[in-house]
């Protein structure tokens, strides 16, 4: 049986604990003939338990250092505009293909006032379809408020790449992320972050502490196991200045 943190390859099958009801996450497939979940690509397993009416449920993922990214709905993401047209932009957010975007795709755009962003910009936003056929759709309108919500163009910051294990972690909500965070949190002077499971962090803050916090969260990468046992793995910020 896999258990947490074991490293599988792609064609893996997985066998969970019969006990707890899965959700497949990233890296993971049902195969309709052999009856199986399988691995799609190599990685270290994560699962994620928690109670649910006197049954425990889960969700299974697998953590790796690629930096190419499988679109899925409800992602957020950090994309950049490519291209703009009458009607949409283009986005890169680091898959096979650009994703599109509607120029409506706002809380306060309208028809009489649509979006207006340039080649270049920078946009926090949400996957809103995703066929492995198509080009994925993304949108800033935040289904939470009517108001101007979370998702938007981002300005004033820097735009880095850490790997997705990375940002898959620290964008989960559960025990272990949450610790790791709060010791980010600790190494860090006052700083605003916007991260993307495709592995963009836009940073907001003095240059310096945006150097360390891409240093930091770049020394992360392919250490998340270690690092959810114990978040003091991280170091301090004087172990990453003198990494330079």
């Amino acid at each position: 049986m896999v258990s947490n943190f074991d490293r599988l390859l792609p064609g893996d099958t997985f066998d969970p604990n019969h006990a707890v009801r899965v959700r497949l996450g990233r890296g993971f497939a049902f195969d309709p003939e052999r009856k199986v979940v399988v691995t799609r690509n190599t990685g270290i397993v994560r699962l994620l338990t928690r109670k649910e009416q006197d049954m425990e449920v889960g969700t299974v993922s697998l953590l790796n250092r690629t930096r190419r990214y499988v679109p899925r709905v409800n992602d957020v993401v950090v994309g950049v505009i490519t291209d703009r047209f009458a009607n949409l932009f283009r986005v890169d957010i680091g898959a096979q293909s650009t994703a599109t975007m509607s120029n409506l795709a706002s809380n306060k755009a309208t028809k009489l006032s649509p979006l207006t962003l340039a080649i270049g910009d920078v946009v926090y936003c949400r996957v809103v379809a995703a066929d492995g056929d198509m080009d994925a759709e993304v949108t800033m309108k935040d289904p939470t408020t009517s108001g101007e919500g979370i998702f938007g163009q981002l300005k004033g910051g820097y735009l880095f790449y850490v790997s997705r294990d990375v940002t898959d972690v620290l964008l989960s909500r559960d025990e272990e992320a949450a610790s790791l965070v709060s010791r980010l949190k600790e190494c860090l002077p006052p700083h605003e972050l916007a991260l993307g499971y495709n592995g963009a962090v836009y940073a907001i803050g003095e240059a310096k502490t945006v150097l360390l916090a891409r240093r930091l969260l770049t020394s992360m990468q392919g250490r998340m196991p270690a690092l959810l046992v114990d978040p003091k793995l991280v170091g301090t910020p004087s172990t990453h200045w003198g990494s330079a």
